[in-house]
């Protein structure tokens, strides 16, 4: 398999938000997390079943104590063909956490996302991504409670949510 080319043959540049979608978290009340991954133009990464070809996305998110987290749920993969392959995958990934604070949340919280994937165009891949990280902190507060599907299920396939998640970290 030969590596996909580069202008400059430097490493391609994945664009990463970490978003909530409040700035701050109250008590049993739940709150989301996104982690949205955006390639370069004309690569790839792969879903957790990739198909027949590539390594899949990981992805992993750190909480603090009395939080409780359900996730990450994956957005829906495209099916392509690459190197006359079949493959589940992403221009543009995004995973998804929903968090619920009990009432001995208190203080800041730190929560650490973690990914790691690999990129592939139409002329084969590039060696396995090192993790990166991205961390968001919120705050005690008048948290915005929104209400996950209790009918699907931990590991099932979801959409994202289309609305915007206004609290960003710096990647």
């Amino acid at each position: 398999m030969g590596r996909p080319s580069q202008e400059n043959d430097s490493e391609p540049e994945t664009k990463a938000s970490f978003t909530a979608n409040s700035e701050h978290y109250s008590p049993g009340k739940t709150f989301r997390l996104e982690l949205k991954l955006t390639h370069p133009a004309g690569l790839h990464s792969y879903y957790r079943n990739p198909g027949t070809v590539g390594l899949p996305l990981e992805a992993s998110l750190k909480a603090p104590a009395g939080f409780e987290v359900q996730g990450p749920y994956w957005s829906i993969p495209h099916v392509g063909e690459s190197v006359g392959e079949v493959y589940y995958g992403y221009s543009a990934p995004v995973f998804t956490w929903y968090v619920t604070p009990s009432s001995s949340a208190s203080g800041d919280a730190v929560f650490e996302a973690a990914a790691s994937w690999q990129l592939c165009g139409n002329e084969g891949g590039l060696p396995p991504s090192e993790p990166s990280h991205y961390s968001l902190t919120p705050s005690p507060g008048a948290g915005t409670e929104i209400s996950p599907d209790p009918s699907t299920p931990r590991d099932s396939n979801i959409n994202p949510s289309t609305e915007a998640l206004p609290f960003a970290a710096q990647q």
